[in-house]
C-alpha cells in the first residue's frame, strides 16, 4: 500500500473523542498569544483585527429571470475579470455572504461552488476564501460572465427535476404545517422525532440500510451534515476525498479547518492502493462516483470496509439521488455493508422535495448518535414549518410516488442518451445507470476544447477537468480526466437532451 510521506502534513491523528475535542478547543481559545497583555485570550484578539474581507459590489434582483446563484456568481466573475477584484483578495465567507444578501446560505454555497469549479476562488484551510492568483483557467468559455446564460441546453450535473413536481400536494403539505401554532423555539438538534422516523424508513426501504430514528439527524443539506463530521472528527483531524470530485467538497471540509488528502479515482472508484496509513475521515460516493460516473465493485467496497476499520477511520458515504439509479447491476450501499459501526450515511432531499425545502440527513453509526446531539454547531437545520411540511409530504406517501414518478422518467431519459450517444464518435461512456455520464473522448481530444465550441453553439457540457483539485498534487489520470465530458440529463426534457447530443456530434464532426 502506498503511504503519503509524513512531511507532506496531510497524515493527522485518527478520530477523536468529543469530550477531548471539547477540552482542546476550550484550551485553545483562552491561551494567551505570545506578546499579549495579560489576559488577553485568542478570541479577544481575533475581535480586536481588522478585517482584510473586502466588500463585494454584489446585488441580487428576485424578479430577475435569473436564479439568485447565477446572478452572484455572473458579478463576481465581472469583479474579477474587470480587475475591481484582484487576485488574493479575501471574500466573505458564505454565511456572511448570505447574511448580507438576505439569502439562504445554500445559495451563496452554490455560487462559491461554481467559481471554485471554474478557479475563479481557492480555499486556504483555516484562513478563507480569495480569488485565485490565475483566474478562470478551466471555464469551457471565453465570455465566462454570460456563458451560461447564452446556453440553451445546460448539461451541467447535479440540476434537480421538477418538470412532474407535485405542486397540489406540496401546497396541501404547507397549508397542513402552518395549521400548528409556531413556536419561540427551534426543532430538536436531531430533526422532529416523527420525521426522523418516516426517513429512516423511507431509507431503510429504497437503500436497504436497516438504521433506526435513534441514528438520523434531519440536516438543511450536506453543508450541515459534513459540519456535523467536521466536529466529530476534532482538531487537526484530516479527510480523504476522491479526486476528481464536487469542488464543494472540499471547499466545505477545510472552511471547518479540515486538511484534505486527494485520492485519484481508479476504473473501480477510488483507488484504495493509495488510501493513507491514517486519516479521520474518508468521504466516498460508491454508487456513482461523481464526477466520473464509476461504481465501485462489491468486494472493493468490503476491501474498503477492512481498510476504514483497520485505519480507525470514519467512512462517509455520499448519497446523490442514489434511489434514481437503474436497478440493474445493483450493488449494496456501504452503510448497509458495515457490521462494525464505521460508516455515516449523508445525503439530501433536494431531487424530491425542490431546494425550496432544503432537507438533508445524516445516519450516524449508533455510537455517534448521543454524541452528535451536543455538539456545537453554528447551524441549526431546517426550521420547524419546512420539517412539519415534509413530514406531511412523507407521512401521505407523497415522496415516494414522487420518487417512482422520477425514476421511470431518468429510465426513459437514459434510453435516449444512450440512443444519441450510440451514434456518436466517443471512446466510451461510463454512469448510464445513474443520473449523469462520463463521455471519454478518442484519444488526442481535448475536453475543454470540444466544451468551448458547444458553449458557443448554445450548449453547456462541462470538461471532467473542472471537478479536478488544481491545487493538489498531480496524481490523477491525466489522460482520461482531460478528454472527458460530464453530461447531466435528469433535468433535460427529450427533445431538449437530443437537440443537445446533436450538437455534440456536430463538434466532434469539426474537431
Amino acid at each position: 500500500m502506498h503511504v503519503f510521506p509524513a512531511e507532506t502534513g496531510l497524515l493527522r491523528t485518527p478520530l477523536v473523542s468529543i469530550r477531548r475535542c471539547r477540552r482542546l478547543r476550550t484550551a485553545e481559545r483562552m491561551v494567551s498569544l505570545p506578546g499579549d497583555r495579560a489576559g488577553v485570550s485568542r478570541k479577544a484578539d481575533r475581535s480586536m483585527r481588522v478585517s482584510s474581507v473586502v466588500r463585494l459590489p454584489v446585488a441580487v434582483d428576485r424578479h430577475s429571470p435569473h436564479s439568485l446563484s447565477r446572478q452572484i456568481v455572473d458579478q463576481i466573475v465581472l469583479a474579477i475579470e474587470s480587475g475591481a477584484l484582484g487576485a488574493g483578495s479575501e471574500l466573505p465567507s458564505s454565511r456572511a455572504l448570505a447574511q448580507t444578501l438576505g439569502i439562504s446560505r445554500s445559495v451563496a454555497l452554490a455560487a462559491y461552488s461554481e467559481l471554485f469549479a471554474r478557479d475563479y476562488l481557492r480555499s486556504l484551510p483555516g484562513s478563507g476564501t480569495f480569488v485565485s492568483d490565475v483566474v478562470g483557467a478551466k471555464v469551457p468559455a471565453a465570455d465566462a460572465a454570460t456563458s451560461s446564460q447564452r446556453c440553451s441546453v445546460d448539461f451541467s450535473p447535479g440540476m434537480p427535476n421538477l418538470e412532474r413536481y407535485p405542486r397540489s400536494a406540496w401546497r396541501s403539505a404547507w397549508q397542513a404545517a402552518s395549521y400548528v401554532p409556531p413556536t419561540a423555539t427551534h426543532a430538536p438538534r436531531m430533526g422532529l422525532p416523527q420525521l426522523r422516523e418516516q426517513v429512516a424508513a423511507h431509507l431503510n426501504r429504497t437503500r436497504g440500510i436497516g438504521c433506526v430514528p435513534g441514528q438520523v439527524m434531519i440536516t438543511d443539506g450536506l453543508a450541515q451534515g459534513l459540519e456535523v463530521l467536521a466536529e466529530l472528527a476534532g482538531p487537526e483531524a484530516s479527510a480523504v476525498i476522491e479526486d476528481p470530485a464536487h469542488p464543494l467538497l472540499a471547499y466545505l471540509l477545510e472552511r471547518r479547518r479540515l486538511a484534505t488528502v486527494p485520492v485519484p479515482v481508479g476504473p473501480a472508484g477510488i483507488d484504495l492502493e493509495l488510501l493513507p496509513a491514517s486519516a479521520s475521515l474518508a468521504v466516498v460516493t460508491p454508487s456513482q462516483q461523481f464526477p466520473l460516473g464509476r461504481q465501485m465493485p462489491l468486494h472493493r467496497r468490503h476491501e474498503l470496509l477492512r481498510w476504514a476499520e483497520r485505519s480507525e477511520v470514519l467512512l462517509v458515504e455520499l448519497d446523490i439521488a442514489d434511489e434514481l439509479h437503474s436497478r440493474e447491476g445493483f450493488v449494496p450501499c456501504l452503510a448497509s455493508l458495515d457490521m462494525s459501526g464505521i460508516v455515516a450515511y449523508l445525503g439530501t432531499f433536494e431531487h424530491a422535495l425542490s431546494r425550496d425545502l432544503p432537507l438533508g440527513y445524516l445516519v450516524l453509526p449508533e455510537a455517534f448518535g448521543k454524541s452528535a446531539e451536543t455538539l456545537p454547531m453554528a447551524t441549526t437545520g431546517p426550521t420547524p414549518l419546512a420539517q412539519r411540511a415534509a413530514l406531511e409530504l412523507f407521512s401521505r406517501g407523497d415522496v415516494a410516488r414522487y420518487v417512482n414518478r422520477l425514476y421511470r422518467s431518468y429510465q426513459e431519459k437514459r434510453a435516449v442518451v444512450r440512443r444519441q450517444l450510440e451514434m456518436l464518435p466517443v471512446e466510451s461512456v461510463t454512469g448510464l445507470f445513474g443520473n449523469h455520464v462520463a463521455v471519454q473522448l478518442s484519444p488526442g481530444r481535448s475536453a475543454e476544447g470540444v466544451s468551448e465550441r458547444l458553449v458557443n453553439a448554445g450548449v453547456l457540457i462541462p470538461p471532467a477537468s473542472a471537478y479536478r483539485r488544481r491545487y493538489a498534487p498531480d496524481h490523477v489520470d491525466d489522460r482520461t480526466v482531460d478528454s472527458t465530458l460530464i453530461v447531466g440529463f435528469g433535468h433535460l426534457t427529450s427533445a431538449e437532451i437530443e437537440q443537445g447530443l446533436r450538437a455534440l456530434g456536430r463538434a466532434l464532426d469539426v474537431s
